[in-house]
């Protein structure tokens, strides 16, 4: 009975972290669920790139090992910052991008 609490607790957790992920979809473009789409798609292989420029203490430069090190985690920070980034730029107003703006 003790192993079935962290089971349903992980389904729960799950599921309230997929509908409000739903709620913040709905209200994205689909230009930047595209743009996160692709920027969760590029972390693997980003992080494979990374590992065979910047290979472990062994000099292995596999996935296993890009894994170990880090790459992954630290690539999916800046991906997604770069997809969620707006379109426009730093600085731009939403008059500037075409948007509605705050008045």
């Amino acid at each position: 009975m003790d192993s079935v609490f962290p089971l349903a607790a992980a389904f729960l957790l799950a599921t309230v972290g997929i509908h409000l992920m739903s709620m913040g979809c709905a209200a994205a473009g689909r230009v930047t669920l595209l743009r996160v789409g692709l920027a969760i798609g590029a972390v693997l292989p980003v992080s494979v790139v990374t590992v065979m420029l910047v290979p472990a203490r062994g000099g292995e430069t596999d996935l296993v090992h890009s894994v170990k090190m880090g790459y992954p985690m630290f690539w999916v920070n800046l991906l997604i910052g770069w997809a969620l980034w707006p379109l426009g730029g730093p600085g731009q107003s939403a008059e500037n991008r075409g948007g509605r703006g705050t008045r």
